[in-house]
């Protein structure tokens, strides 16, 4: 399934092309009718197309993520203890060749997404975001294509899940759809859902699969260098970045629920 790897890595590619040149003909079109030519206009439509690209890029954050978690809760079902083995359940049934493809969209997904996120530059401070994409797409690639440690990448495709929450909540922020009543308790819901998720995810869940990594490390350490790396040291730096990213989602809620003009007792 490599040529379905790389057909679906070059699909995302063309949606993030396609996607980018929409998005740089609305801002264009937006600007040009808010305010006629001036001095500032480029930096005006360069704004505007952050903007719109930021919102762009967050739709398929979210889809990809409705997608990859729908395949890991599939194949949990489906498969359920058998994915804590050493190797994939010995089996060729449609059942887990949608976990395969669940596996192959997210690896073409965080390849793309690593590198708009590098050519577009639309934010200063992404670059561990790219370290975090890179990262994941080779461990998603290697695991799969060795088949070995499903639970990896089971853990891998679940921590998504927060990618969900966490864009709706975003588009709340962006929207100003907070600003209402009704808004403002749906826009708390999934701001608590994502911190709860985030912690039971991607913090406790890295407990499990340090387990079943320990368990298995007789048989790992008999692999190839690299494969070592992504089980060990891959696994740990994206656990570091978890760990910093809880830290700021929590920041964050703080300062949602205590603004800065109320003082903390």
């Amino acid at each position: 399934m490599i040529n379905t790897m790389l057909a679906i890595t070059v699909g995302w590619s063309v949606i993030y092309m396609v996607g980018r040149d929409i998005c740089r003909a609305i801002a264009y079109q937006i600007v040009m009718y808010d305010n006629k030519r001036s001095k500032n206009h480029k930096d005006k439509r360069r704004k505007k197309y952050i903007s719109i690209w930021n919102s762009f890029t967050r739709i398929m954050s979210t889809i990809n993520a409705l997608f990859v978690v729908s395949g890991a809760i599939y194949s949990i079902y489906v498969f359920g203890y058998s994915l804590s083995r050493y190797d994939f359940p010995k089996t060729n049934t449609q059942d887990m060749k949608f976990f395969y493809l669940s596996i192959i969209v997210m690896f073409g997904y965080l390849i793309i997404d690593a590198v708009f996120i590098i050519t577009e530059n639309t934010e200063s401070n992404q670059i561990f975001m790219v370290i975090h994409h890179f990262i994941g797409a080779t461990g998603l690639y290697g695991f799969y294509y060795y088949n070995i440690l499903p639970y990896n990448l089971l853990y891998y495709q679940l921590t998504e899940v927060t990618s969900i929450t966490l864009n709706i909540s975003w588009f709340f922020i962006k929207f100003e759809w907070n600003k209402s009543k009704i808004g403002s308790i749906i826009f708390i819901i999934f701001g608590a859902l994502s911190w709860i998720l985030w912690l039971v995810v991607r913090l406790f869940g890295v407990g499990f699969l340090a387990y079943f990594i320990y368990r298995d490390s007789d048989i790992i350490m008999k692999l190839s260098k690299e494969l070592i790396f992504m089980a060990y040291g891959a696994n740990s730096i994206i656990c570091i970045l978890n760990i910093f990213w809880f830290y700021k989602l929590t920041m964050k809620m703080l300062e949602v629920l205590y603004p800065k003009s109320e003082k903390l007792d």
